[in-house]
């Protein structure tokens, strides 16, 4: 095995030490580049950090003199030379006016400075670049070290959450809303000086929504992309600020309380809540007979008097195929109604009845069975009434009344439904 002679390590250790070092390029090789670094400390920075635009952040600068006596710092913002008059200051005091900055006679062998930086006033990331150079630039060379800056909006909000209530968005209490239909909820965040935005959760009954593909985000007319968790990660776009559109789809039955919760890097909450109810749909027979029948004066021509409620028709008050029956009056018409109970037909008087709403058979069951049993009853228009014959339930509704003096052709018009 040959071996190495002694220039030959101190070659091999000479190439070694001189890529590991992170110096400029030193345009000759047998002379010693100045050295240079960052102090790691606390409130410095020595790689990268993330400021508010145009804030100052601090880095501790270290130089040591080669071959050659320190001369001046040069501080570049991507590699522009800033205003040090406006924008450095050196161990707490002024920079001066000039870029790069002139050493003098004591640091020319050294130094260590406390260098704050004013950050640029922009959205964005720059890179900062600290150069030392030398007396002698050809034989002594530079030495430079790098810090990254990224910048975020100076933060003069309240953390704060808000439901935006324009395009169709709900922000407060709904009704008879579609079982597991979709409402679109519109989340309008904004950042606190605290911390930024981090992340978005929906709760139904204060527990977390499980099922993602119940949340979606999208715009106000579109769905678009689906939750990928609850809570939901926020990316940098909306670290600041948040307006959005959220879809979620609802519970099946009954009422749930929906609460939209907000969250900053610092662990923070902002939150608005609502509830929401499913529509009732109601269940049942529909009613298959819907009518209008006119029910004369008893006293009237002969073959009046009674009303057939399965028809509309009248009849004769005795008639077997009445339900109802007027009872009559010549000089003075009564305006009464009786049941006709030969027939086996039974009256009842109802209250609070829209007849208009009422779309099952067991519906006029239910008013029946709650209504007052009558043998007669003056009308008035608006009156609902519920008749049952041999287990057929009929509900009927005064819509007219008229007392006609010339003759006995007095009438009372029903609406019918069976």
């Amino acid at each position: 095995m040959k071996k190495l002679s002694l220039f030959g390590l101190l070659g091999i250790f000479a190439l070694l030490f001189s890529t590991s070092c992170t110096e400029d390029p030193n345009p000759n090789p047998n002379t010693v580049p100045p050295s240079t670094s960052l102090i790691n400390e606390p409130g410095f920075v020595t790689t990268s950090e993330t400021v508010a635009a145009g804030a100052t952040f601090y880095v501790k600068l270290e130089a040591l003199a080669g071959s050659s006596d320190l001369a001046s710092v040069g501080v570049y913002e991507d590699d522009v030379l800033i205003s040090a008059e406006n924008r450095i200051t050196i161990n707490g005091g002024s920079a001066g006016i000039g870029n790069p900055i002139t050493l003098n006679s004591s640091e020319a062998s050294g130094f260590t400075w406390e260098l704050g930086i004013v950050a640029h006033d922009t959205e964005e990331e720059k890179t900062y670049r600290f150069t030392v150079n030398t007396v002698d630039p050809v034989n002594g060379g530079t030495s430079s070290r790098y810090v990254t800056i990224n910048t975020i909006p100076v933060v003069t909000t309240d953390f704060e959450l808000t439901l935006r209530a324009d395009s169709g968005c709900v922000s407060d209490d709904v009704v008879d809303v579609p079982a597991s239909s979709a409402i679109k909820v519109c989340p309008m965040a904004t950042r606190g000086a605290a911390g930024a935005l981090s992340s978005i959760s929906v709760y139904e009954n204060d527990v977390l929504i499980s099922d993602l593909t119940r949340l979606r985000f999208g715009t106000n007319a579109t769905i678009e992309d689906d939750f990928t968790a609850n809570p939901q990660a926020l990316g940098t776009e909306n670290a600041a600020a948040l307006d959005t559109v959220l879809y979620i789809n609802v519970q099946n039955s009954g009422t749930s309380t929906y609460r939209i919760v907000v969250e900053d890097e610092t662990g923070a909450t902002v939150e608005q809540s609502f509830d929401v109810s499913i529509l009732v749909v109601p269940t049942g027979t529909p009613i298959d007979f819907s009518s209008t029948g006119t029910l004369y004066n008893s006293d009237g021509p002969t073959g009046t008097g009674g009303l057939d409620l399965d028809t509309g028709n009248g009849t004769g008050s005795s008639d077997a195929s009445a339900e109802i029956r007027d009872l009559g009056g010549v000089a003075v018409w009564k305006m009464e109604i009786a049941p006709i109970t030969a027939n086996g037909v039974n009256l009842r008087s109802t209250s609070s009845v829209d007849f208009a709403s009422i779309q099952y058979k067991e519906d006029i069951v239910d008013i029946y069975n709650t209504g007052v049993g009558i043998t007669e009853s003056v009308v008035a228009v608006g009156n609902v009434y519920a008749v049952e014959r041999s287990g057929v339930y009929y509900l009927i509704e005064v819509v007219a009344v008229n007392d006609v003096a010339a003759d006995n052709s007095d009438n009372i018009v029903f609406n019918i439904k069976k």
